[in-house]
């Protein structure tokens, strides 16, 4: 993370909002990691998973709901004005060497977190675990060449 800072820090970037994945801090947490960012991260369990957001300090005081239901999914919702919230939701899908049920839990998960928040506006920040590239005899399911 501290890299994350000092890269961000070094650049002419301009962002709001990195959406994280394989975050590998434990539990639930809301961290002001310096007077720039906000990382809002969610980890359960042993192995793997974790989401988080990082947040700039321009749009920090805008985050009005935090919510993270398990180490798959974490949403935010964003005041932007009197009338319209945003919603946005960072989720990492199980690969497909998960059992199934868990990964019929996490689109249910999903669609519940979709339904429970009356945003106006909604938008998913996915990572699928999809393969990406020319598909090869006997490998299996492929995107494509561009995901």
């Amino acid at each position: 993370l501290e890299e994350l800072e000092n890269e961000l820090s070094a650049t002419r970037f301009k962002w709001n909002i990195i959406d994280l994945s394989e975050i590998r801090r434990k539990g639930e947490n809301q961290v002001q990691i310096n007077s720039r960012l906000v990382l809002y991260t969610k980890r359960g369990g042993k192995s793997g998973g974790g989401v988080g957001v990082l947040v700039n300090k321009n749009i920090k005081d805008r985050v009005v709901q935090y919510r993270g239901d398990s180490n798959r999914v974490v949403s935010l919702t964003f005041t932007i004005n009197s009338k319209y919230h945003l919603q946005i939701d960072q989720i990492y899908a199980p690969a497909s060497t998960h059992e199934d049920e868990e990964v019929e839990e996490f689109y249910e998960e999903v669609s519940k977190i979709m339904s429970d928040n009356k945003s106006y506006y909604k938008i998913v920040l996915r990572d699928f675990i999809a393969k990406v590239g020319s598909h090869q005899q006997g490998d299996g399911a492929v995107v494509g060449q561009y995901g």
